[in-house]
């Protein structure tokens, strides 16, 4: 008779991974009386999770280390760069680069100099280094370059770190000043650090002095010379196109600018015009095509006036001009007869020139507030500052524009031969005159 066991005598069944081992006088679940507020007390669950939280922080894979979440630890890191591995991104490393030091204009003996001329490698021209930027210590030097460049847009003397950067146009332009200045200065020390100046630049523009001279002494200019003849504050003449007739504007800045895979010669100018409630100064802006060789002068779509073959007359002419414009101001009923640019019908309609004869009413006012992106900003005449910020320039003023004016549309809804009397010449009643 083979002998059996019951389940009380039998040996304890070793417990597989992940499974618990219950004591035979565990309590089980459904022994916990439901209506009791406190919490049921098994001490064997307790012991054994215990167990098993002390096992898994001890790690039984020593391998793997508890994850920390990023950021929450309150230090500071930091990298450095290190040798490049490739040319597309920065190699960051832990150990501090050996092969820097202090930047040499920070030491004290640089300090002490009046100027600081930093020298690049020159691969282009015949010498083997040329002048990048010349920095501006020297506090005796910034008090006379403030005279020199008074109201000169780009420049701020007062700034700690003064740099002037190579070809130096600025003083180009401003030559006559700052001799004037070398002149006129009585300190010693002044001088002294002023003459360094006018030395190093004298020597740096000589060359750009030589071309300037030998161009205008023919009346003809280069494509990248044409920053040495617009001189910021100077009259320019605006030659007339089918819009309008012949203007003056004030010239403010100037630069190169890429278009259509080009080069074109931007000028910015300030010009008048009325707003509908004041007349003001207003921006216009005129951009010279990028040409080969040598062209004359006069042949350009701006040039100062002082080149201009007829000075005076053309300013007995326009302002003249002015002042039948300024009689236009507030609302007018006048007859026109005679050519118009503008849009005839309707607003939507693509602006073309036809031929009006009949009356017209000039409100720009009235046309300001029905066509509110069409207004023009001004400045009063009698305002301290005929500055015009860089961001109100470049509204609606890109680089890919027409090389003319940006006009206010009201003054292209009516003929530019409008008149309360009789006909005009069509340069004699252009909108915006100086």
């Amino acid at each position: 008779m083979n002998a059996t066991s019951t389940p009380s005598e039998a040996e304890p069944a070793h417990s597989q991974p992940g499974q618990l081992n219950m004591p035979d006088d565990a309590k089980s679940f459904s022994d916990v009386d439901p209506s009791s507020t406190t919490p049921p007390q098994i001490p064997w669950l307790n012991d054994a999770l215990a167990s098993v939280y002390a096992s898994g922080k001890e790690g039984s894979n020593p391998g793997i280390e508890e994850e920390e979440t990023s950021g929450s630890s309150g230090t500071v890191k930091t990298l450095y760069e290190g040798p490049s591995k490739c040319d597309c991104c920065i190699n960051w490393v832990e150990d501090y680069p050996d092969n820097t030091k202090e930047s040499n204009e920070n030491t004290t003996e640089a300090k002490r100099h009046a100027l600081l001329v930093r020298m690049k490698l020159n691969h282009d021209g015949p010498r083997p280094v040329s002048i990048h930027s010349i920095v501006i210590q020297s506090s005796l030097l910034k008090v006379v370059l403030q005279q020199v460049f008074d109201h000169y847009p780009g420049v701020a003397v007062e700034l700690d770190n003064l740099v002037f950067e190579a070809p130096f146009q600025c003083f180009f332009h401003r030559w006559d000043r700052l001799e004037a200045c070398l002149k006129d200065t009585e300190c010693q020390t002044t001088r002294e650090h002023l003459l360094l100046l006018h030395n190093i630049i004298q020597e740096e523009l000589k060359e750009a002095v030589a071309r300037y001279q030998d161009l205008t002494s023919h009346r003809l200019m280069r494509f990248t010379d044409l920053w040495m003849i617009f001189n910021p504050d100077v009259i320019v003449f605006l030659t007339g196109v089918h819009k309008q007739g012949d203007q003056l504007g004030r010239l403010k800045s100037t630069s190169y600018k890429p278009k259509n895979g080009q080069s074109v010669f931007k000028l910015r100018l300030s010009g008048v015009a009325w707003d509908g409630d004041d007349i003001g100064y207003t921006r216009s802006s005129r951009s010279i095509p990028e040409f080969d060789g040598t062209t004359p002068i006069r042949d350009l779509k701006a040039y100062p006036l002082n080149y201009h073959q007829y000075q005076n007359e053309l300013c007995e002419r326009l302002i003249a001009r002015g002042r039948k414009y300024q009689g236009l101001a507030g609302v007018s009923l006048v007859t026109c007869k005679g050519l118009a640019w503008g849009r005839k019908q309707s607003f939507f309609d693509k602006e073309s020139m036809f031929t009006e004869d009949g009356r017209v009413v000039i409100d720009p006012r009235s046309f300001g507030r029905q066509h509110p992106n069409e207004q023009i900003q001004i400045i009063p005449l009698d305002s301290e500052s005929t500055t015009i910020g860089a961001e109100y320039w470049d509204c609606g003023d890109s680089t890919n524009d027409t090389s003319e004016d940006h006009l206010p549309q009201q003054a292209k809804q009516v003929s530019p031969q409008a008149e309360k009397t009789s006909e005009s010449d069509p340069c004699e009643s252009s909108y915006r005159n100086d």
